[in-house]
């Protein structure tokens, strides 16, 4: 594999990021409280999975209890302007 500094990212290394999120949200939703689930899940889906900020904030969603689900309307309210949907 030929590597240059300037090109660098996680997409190289063909992580399934709908695996990754599928095992982690559930265990932070157990453990964290509602703003941190949420800024957690946020810069989770920023940092990595960008392209598919609807669907990751669904799966959040789906494992959250309902103060992190109160928590996370704000961020679905966005995702859902940027997209027109």
């Amino acid at each position: 594999m030929i590597f240059f500094a300037d090109e660098g990212g996680s997409w190289q290394l063909g992580v399934e990021w709908r695996s990754v999120f599928a095992a982690y949200f559930p265990c932070l939703a157990k453990t964290a409280a509602a703003a941190d689930f949420a800024s957690t899940v946020d810069q989770m889906i920023e940092d990595f999975a960008r392209h598919d900020r609807p669907q990751y904030l669904r799966s959040a969603h789906a494992v959250a209890n309902a103060a992190q689900r109160v928590a996370l309307e704000p961020l679905e309210r966005r995702a859902a302007d940027l997209t027109g949907g």
